[in-house]
């Protein structure tokens, strides 16, 4: 309560709700990072921009998210905070950041808003690679059920399979081949899904899992 007396006493002398604070970002972004509803509700109230870029070139949006702060998500999008930006960094979008804070509710109430699920941003370039790689096949499998590009490639791993693969999550990477992910495509850090299985802390099951699956033994990586 005592921050949002101090929230409304800055703005009732002048400050600028949607002055942007250098790699800070905004107050709406920092306290959609911090999980303030209140300061949220009450910023928005004053017209704060909910799509102004934050610290790490991201949205409140995703800031919210990655703090797991539910409550902070509706209210941004009810708001107007676009769940599909044009502009998504490094960092990762809504859905990204979600699945990889594991925050389920947050990935399934992004679903329920439409979010785009091959939004591409983030080191693992997907959500659905990102998914893959945590090792969970239920998200894996929503995402799919959502329309989600199983074969979209891009990012450290290159494609969801390989990223499956790498996590060492023999579950996920027996559903993605049987879902039709390619076993053959070849990119990302390890050239290919076989590749990455032969890094693997248990390689031979997932070997003998891609090569059930067609996988070429003797491909050369990218």
């Amino acid at each position: 309560a005592r921050s949002i007396e101090i929230v409304e006493y800055l703005l009732n002398h002048g400050a600028e709700v949607n002055c942007p604070n250098g790699e800070i970002g905004s107050a709406l972004y920092l306290a959609s990072s911090e999980g303030a509803l209140g300061i949220v509700q009450q910023l928005l109230d004053r017209k704060a921009d909910p799509n102004l870029l934050g610290g790490r070139q991201v949205t409140a949006l995703a800031a919210a998210v990655d703090r797991v702060s539910l409550d902070v998500v509706q209210l941004l999008v009810e708001n107007g905070a676009e769940l599909n930006p044009s502009h998504i960094g490094d960092w990762g979008g809504a859905l990204y950041r979600a699945i990889e804070s594991e925050a389920l509710d947050c990935v399934n109430t992004l679903l329920e808003y439409c979010v785009d699920v091959n939004q591409k941003g983030g080191a693992l370039h997907t959500p659905l690679q990102m998914a893959a790689y945590q090792g969970d096949v239920e998200p894996v499998e929503r995402f799919c059920n959502h329309s989600a590009d199983i074969n979209a490639v891009g990012g450290k791993y290159h494609t969801a399979l390989q990223a499956a693969v790498a996590g060492d999550n023999i579950e996920t990477a027996r559903w993605l081949p049987n879902a039709g992910a390619d076993p053959n495509e070849n990119g990302g850090e390890y050239g290919s899904a076989l590749h990455a299985a032969i890094h693997a802390e248990d390689p031979i099951p997932l070997i003998d899992l891609l090569l059930e699956h067609k996988a070429d033994i003797n491909a050369v990586g990218e």
